[in-house]
């Protein structure tokens, strides 16, 4: 590790926060981190202040987290949406 790790760490919560913030997603349910190349998302995915979101609106907000320049690959485990994500390509299916 470089010393420079922890700030680009900090840097990528920081647009990930931007980049949920600007979805309307409610972030007291959704959980995230990085590793500095991989970001993981964890929780319930719901708009703020209330509201579900659509399979096209969740991979909109998946495709731009991907889209953050350090970002290599993007985990997720939510308890209401199923996601695959690899570059390239996106699955997404609401869990009922």
């Amino acid at each position: 590790m470089t010393k420079k790790d922890p700030y680009i760490r900090y840097e990528i919560n920081r647009k990930i926060k931007a980049v949920l913030v600007r979805h309307a997603v409610d972030i007291t349910e959704l959980q995230y981190s990085n590793t500095g190349e991989v970001v993981y998302l964890f929780g319930k995915l719901v708009r703020d202040p209330k509201g579900d979101f659509k399979a096209p609106e969740v991979e909109s907000l998946m495709r731009e987290i991907a889209g953050i320049p350090e970002v290599q690959d993007v985990s997720v485990d939510l308890s209401n949406w199923s996601v695959m994500y690899e570059p390239g390509f996106v699955d997404i299916r609401q869990k009922l």
